[in-house]
């Protein structure tokens, strides 16, 4: 796993997590906050950006310590939307020392519902997420899958804020539904909490990759 990840070289998809956080040292990018120590159980974010850290609200991804060690996602630049949405301390999409690498996508399109449905994430996440939903959800379904992770450079004809259905992970994965419409995203979030969209998720139904997303521990 490439990046800045406290000489961790790999993630295990559908492990427990856990552990004890390391403390990152002085010298390296967020010196002082801890690394790690996320467990399965606690992956699961609302639709709003800034959740999914363990124990704390959603509403902002600023001076937070990194319970999974990857870094959130990161938006396009300030003017769209409220402040929240921006933090610049993670650098842009295509930092190298993200770890698992630059922010890429992947997209998943229904044959049958006519939904398209998108997943934002670091490299090595969204390649993991790539084979295991070819494994589990569109085999012999018809539906079209990304090949390998695309790159996400957060720019304007790219998948947007609102159009998120649910976080995972400290926000360093985000699940979001092309024609969703969720204009609140954009407002002065910290803390509102929205009671997560399961709506957009249920209609990936027949490919069961709503399941898989929930099951996956990235």
């Amino acid at each position: 796993m490439s990046g800045l990840t406290l000489g961790k070289s790999d993630a295990v998809a559908y492990g427990a997590g856990g552990g004890h956080p390391v403390t990152i040292p002085k010298g390296e990018p967020f010196a002082g906050r801890t690394s790690g120590g996320g467990t399965r159980g606690e992956v699961y974010g609302t639709s709003e950006y800034g959740s999914g850290y363990p124990g704390l609200s959603a509403g902002s991804v600023s001076d937070r310590n990194l319970p999974f060690v990857f870094w959130p996602v990161v938006w396009r630049s300030r003017g769209y939307g409220a402040p929240y949405l921006y933090s610049p301390e993670y650098g842009t999409p295509w930092n190298t020392s993200r770890p698992g690498g630059p922010l890429a996508e992947l997209v998943l399109a229904s044959s049958t519902s006519n939904n398209t449905f998108y997943v934002i994430s670091d490299n090595s996440t969204v390649a993991s997420l790539i084979a295991a939903l070819s494994r589990n959800c569109t085999a012999g379904t018809g539906a079209a899958l990304s090949q390998a992770p695309s790159p996400f450079n957060a720019t304007a004809s790219e998948p947007q804020p609102e159009q998120a259905v649910q976080y995972f992970r400290a926000s360093s994965v985000v699940l979001l539904l092309d024609g969703y419409n969720d204009t609140s995203a954009l407002g002065n979030g910290h803390g509102r909490d929205r009671e997560r969209d399961r709506g957009g998720a249920a209609r990936l139904g027949e490919h069961d990759a709503s399941d898989v997303l929930e099951r996956y521990h990235w």
